[in-house]
């Protein structure tokens, strides 16, 4: 028997459309990144939007985003903040899922355990308790 998976997609095609669009780092395409920008936020709406897809395009998004001649600075800090703690804590959230124990461990121990970075964890941590990180960070 077939084993269905459902997706936001139509075909696998469509998101190996979309991935060559956001990576697409010809400064003279941004409409191009963000056509696909909006394709994901389409997608997410439809539901089963694994988080890699969702995050990767909230990182592409905040960087269309930086233009200090349009936005604040501190407004391009808070949308690359908000980008940036939403991929790792749905990562480190995605690890928790996995290691299932009643008391879960801190984000620290499953960032570790996936191999992100402990540095990310320390960046999530200050944008989400202390300053927003500045745009060098």
């Amino acid at each position: 028997m077939s084993k269905y998976t459902i997706t936001p997609w139509r075909t696998h095609n469509d998101l190996l459309a979309v991935r060559k669009q956001l990576y697409n780092l010809d400064e003279n395409n941004r409409d191009i990144r963000q056509h696909a920008v909006d394709r994901v936020m389409a997608w997410k709406l439809r539901g089963n939007l694994p988080h890699a897809v969702e995050s990767t395009a909230l990182l592409v998004d905040a960087i269309l985003h930086h233009n200090a001649t349009t936005y604040s600075i501190f407004s391009i800090r808070a949308v690359y903040s908000a980008a940036f703690c939403r991929f790792v804590t749905g990562f480190c959230d995605i690890g928790r899922q996995k290691e299932r124990t009643l008391e879960p461990s801190s984000m620290l121990e499953i960032a570790r355990q996936i191999g992100m970075p402990a540095e990310f964890v320390a960046l999530r941590h200050e944008a989400t308790h202390e300053e927003l990180p500045g745009i060098q960070r």
